[in-house]
């Protein structure tokens, strides 16, 4: 009876102890290039004092991924139906600065903001350009992505990026980068803008306070005063 052949095997790769790393000589992969800039979305979101701070620092973290030569957000104003543009970064003026109508279906701006959903648009061939929210004299839109601001079933803003480079026009991929990021931002403009309004509140009434001529004050359960207007001094003669 002949003996079997020993088979041989050829030593192949060793596996990575981890299926999602990648050798570091090549680069960084696009999820982690992703995770950076949702890192430094989140950190503008936790230490930013205002609204355009934080607009300023989200727009420089997604540089990295996408062409931001043309970023917008956009507000919804309950009140009269419409959106304003508190932050517009771009090569031409706004061609919106009194806002935008609500019932404007030709904005792709109002389109977003009226269906909750993100839209990526291209031109296609001879298409009007007026169709990408108008471009700045002398320059190409190559594309217009929009993605809403929704904060549980309500859509309070647009982001919006408008392309002028053709070699950085975006794709489905940044449709869901600028999605995931969406919801934190449309979160930190909530606070932000409840932040903001408290201030002004406290300013406008501290204004009021000190410049009145009547005397105001407040004390504490005890009785004892815990302040006392200036106008005090002029009514009473004492300080």
């Amino acid at each position: 009876m002949k003996a079997k052949p020993t088979q041989r095997f050829e030593k192949g790769p060793a596996e990575p102890s981890d299926p999602g790393t990648v050798p570091t000589e090549m680069g960084p992969t696009r999820a982690e290039r992703i995770n950076r800039i949702l890192f430094g979305v989140l950190r503008a979101v936790n230490t930013t004092f205002s609204l355009r701070e934080l607009f300023d620092r989200i727009r420089r973290s997604l540089a990295e991924a996408v062409d931001v030569s043309g970023f917008h957000v956009s507000l919804r104003r309950r009140r009269n139906h419409s959106l304003y543009f508190p932050y517009w970064v771009d090569k031409m003026e706004n061609p919106h600065p009194e806002g935008l109508r609500l019932d404007d279906d030709t904005s792709l701006t109002v389109q977003v903001a009226n269906t909750g959903r993100p839209l990526l648009v291209k031109p296609d061939g001879d298409r009007a350009e007026a169709h990408l929210e108008t471009s700045a004299p002398g320059e190409r839109v190559r594309a217009w992505l929009g993605v809403p601001l929704n904060l549980k079933d309500e859509t309070i803003g647009v982001l919006s990026v408008r392309t002028y480079a053709e070699s950085r026009i975006p794709n489905q991929d940044d449709v869901e980068l600028l999605s995931a990021i969406s919801d934190h931002l449309a979160l930190a403009v909530r606070h932000k803008t409840v932040e903001e309004a408290l201030v002004e509140s406290q300013d406008q009434y501290r204004d009021l306070v000190e410049n009145i001529d009547d005397v105001i004050f407040s004390v504490d359960p005890k009785g004892y005063f815990v302040y006392v207007g200036p106008s005090a001094e002029t009514v009473t003669g004492y300080l």
